[in-house]
């Protein structure tokens, strides 16, 4: 039997104990494999990310506004215990929420003290899954690799997800957290949409993307604010921008078809009575502009009086964003909070002005032109 001399066994420890923690350490971006360290924010109905990390002496819960508007104010471990809240702030410059926490934590992440440019990050992320009918929530990891970097957010490639994964770490090689995942402010593009009869139509897209995130480190100044006055501002943003979503879904149909009638299916609550309104007035066009490709100069009159129609519809629609850009406007906040708010602004009045535009320019295009897909 041969008996491994005592020194040899334990360099040979040391040396598996050394490449174990090198394999570990290799393996860290690619399975995310610390879940103790991400926090649940769960509501009856969503949930959202959050996480432990040390800065300075002492360990808070970080996250995004858009994630407590999402998820509340319940804050779980990931194993379902509560965790007990203190303090709560938030940057003044940049989507991020601190909130102190029992120092005691079972695990938290360390800050890196600066963003690499080409880095790989590992973003772990809480989402909701139905499972038998039930809601259940788990763990998901998404990656992106760092293309740009500013004084408060950088930027990462896509994380390849229509995810709502705001507020999760963005972690880099080394196992240190260089950033939460935030929003972009939103932005309104056109493009060309082709169709089956080889023509093609502009639409238009309001652009929310998820790679933009809040940087932890450098200097940052903390707001102490009340949870509720938080989620009420996040809450705010976030219904303005699910009314937008479903807001641009109707005005798509009317911008293309403006004499069609409209599905009023996923229509926002406060313009069910626009749509009935104008599928009432709409209940004939189709036999109207049959009658104007038929004759157009005996049928000028009915074509003005549903140019006229549609035209007023038109206004009306402008008017429901507008709205919403006049409780956005009016709306308190952090200074990060006002320069979303204010950016927010700039999108509604885009596309107040696309919807007005339309409306105006219906006068001088005749509805069965317009109809053959202008």
């Amino acid at each position: 039997m041969n008996i491994l001399n005592p020194k040899k066994a334990v360099s040979s420890f040391l040396i598996f104990v050394f490449v174990l923690i090198l394999c570990q350490g290799i393996a860290y971006p690619q399975e995310f494999a610390s879940p103790g360290k991400i926090v649940f924010i769960k509501s009856d109905k969503a949930a959202a990310s959050g996480f432990f990390a040390r800065q300075g002496d002492k360990i808070y819960v970080f996250t995004s506004i858009f994630a407590l508007a999402k998820g509340g104010l319940l804050f779980y471990t990931s194993d379902g215990k509560p965790v007990k809240t203190g303090q709560f702030e938030m940057a003044s410059d940049r989507d991020l929420v601190r909130i102190s926490v029992d120092s005691t934590a079972a695990g938290f992440f360390e800050i890196d003290e600066e963003n690499v440019m080409g880095e790989k990050g590992t973003i772990p992320s809480v989402v909701m899954k139905d499972s038998n009918g039930e809601k259940k929530t788990e763990i998901q990891t998404f990656s992106g690799t760092v293309v740009g970097i500013g004084p408060e957010f950088f930027r990462i490639t896509s994380p390849g997800t229509a995810s709502d994964i705001a507020g999760s770490p963005v972690i880099c090689e080394n196992g240190k957290a260089v950033g939460a995942m935030s929003y972009e402010i939103p932005s309104l593009i056109k493009s060309r949409i082709d169709r089956k009869d080889n023509k093609s139509i502009s639409m238009y897209v309001v652009r929310w993307e998820n790679n933009t995130c809040a940087r932890l480190n450098g200097e940052i100044r903390w707001l102490p604010v009340k949870p509720q006055d938080l989620v009420a501002q996040a809450k705010l943003i976030t219904e303005s921008r699910n009314f937008v979503d479903a807001y641009m879904a109707i005005m798509h149909l009317w911008y293309t078809k403006p004499y069609d009638q409209i599905d009023p299916g996923g229509a926002p609550v406060e313009m069910k009575v626009w749509i009935d309104d104008h599928n009432r007035k709409m209940a004939n066009s189709a036999k109207y502009i049959a009658n104007m490709e038929s004759d157009i100069n005996h049928y000028q009159e009915q074509a003005r009086l549903l140019q006229e129609s549609a035209k007023t519809d038109g206004m009306r629609l402008a008017s429901f964003i507008s709205t919403k850009a006049t409780a956005v406007k009016n709306a308190d906040g952090s200074p990060y909070i006002k320069l979303y708010y204010s950016e927010t602004m700039k999108l509604f009045e885009a596309i107040t002005q696309t919807v007005s535009c339309r409306s105006n320019n219906l006068t001088y295009i005749y509805p069965n032109v317009i109809n053959k897909g202008n």
